[in-house]
């Protein structure tokens, strides 16, 4: 589903200039490609040039130097490829890296800050129900989470168990009304919404909280949550501390999906962790990193599946179904 009213908030975000080009590469099925590099360059009267791949990590390079793109939405999974495969003129005319879809890494961060003052990451958050944008890191704000709700969006937080409306500030499910979210699913299969004192807000099934400067913080799906040792565990979070320190030891890239955790939660009384993998590495030697983390003896890898490399949505998200799939 995508709106103007969704549109027309981003606009009003981000200061654009009448040479400003956008750069289109993202898929028009999914909703950010199709918001994003299909509404808004008609909306905003913004000159756009399109690639059909983004994969294709050269030739986007080649892509942002032959037109001059200002504006270049991405995926953090393919801006990875771009930066390994760009020179550092190449990018010299983009001021603006527009990412979402999943969180964006900090070394995303860096390699744009090395590229000068004058360019900066806008990392926003959104789902396809929501038209698809929520919030926004703003250009001239130190970024914090996925930025501010945009302007007609609020947001309510609820323990994802009772149901129970949360302060703000506190870790729950995410909730948002607004004109950008969409009335319900065709055939009224299932009802996403839940009503909280005369309102209407829409379940995202993501897990977080706002902070005292008013910046959404995400904590993960709700779905990419499991029970272990009778408390909920963030599967990002595991994920992202043996990440993290594979990086460090320069055992893996950042650029390139290695890794990624499923939980196995066929039998009902015991969740058990699998890593996949593109890459060779022992168990004990895993669980001993979860373990220098900080994290409970409790909480342990299962096993490791080896596999020839991660799978990916077209909008270069991980695609843990598939991956569940195959432990199923």
């Amino acid at each position: 589903m995508i709106n103007s009213n969704n549109v027309l908030s981003e606009n009003k975000c981000i200061h654009l200039d009448r040479l400003d080009v956008l750069y289109g590469v993202l898929p028009p099925f999914h909703s950010f490609g199709f918001s994003v590099a299909g509404m808004f360059p008609i909306l905003a009267g913004v000159r756009v040039a399109f690639y059909p791949d983004p994969t294709d990590s050269f030739a986007l390079a080649e892509g942002i130097d032959r037109w001059k793109v200002t504006l270049f939405c991405s995926a953090p999974s393919f801006l990875k490829g771009v930066f390994q495969a760009a020179k550092t003129e190449q990018l010299k005319s983009v001021r603006y890296f527009i990412t979402g879809a999943e969180k964006c890494p900090q070394e995303l961060y860096d390699r744009v800050e090395k590229l000068g003052a004058h360019v900066r990451i806008i990392e926003g958050y959104g789902i396809t129900e929501c038209s698809p944008i929520i919030s926004l890191t703003y250009p001239n704000v130190p970024p914090r989470g996925v930025g501010h709700l945009l302007p007609n969006v609020e947001l309510c937080i609820i323990h994802p168990v009772t149901q129970e409306e949360l302060p703000l500030s506190s870790e729950g499910e995410i909730c948002v009304r607004g004109p950008n979210v969409f009335s319900g699913y065709l055939g009224n299969p299932r009802t996403p919404f839940i009503e909280i004192n005369g309102k209407k807000w829409y379940r995202t099934g993501d897990i977080g909280h706002l902070d005292e400067g008013k910046n959404l913080i995400i904590s993960g799906r709700l779905k990419r949550f499991a029970k272990l040792g009778g408390e909920m565990i963030s599967l990002g979070a595991i994920e992202e501390v043996i990440y993290s320190e594979l990086i460090r030891q320069q055992r893996i890239s950042a650029d390139v999906p290695s890794l990624a955790l499923v939980a196995d939660e066929r039998d009902n009384s015991k969740s058990q962790l699998i890593l996949f993998t593109t890459f060779s590495i022992d168990l004990n030697e895993v669980n001993e990193i979860l373990l220098q983390a900080g994290f409970s003896r409790l909480i342990k890898i299962s096993a490791i599946r080896p596999i020839h490399q991660i799978p990916l949505l077209g909008i270069g998200k991980t695609d843990y179904r598939s991956l569940q799939t195959m432990i199923a």
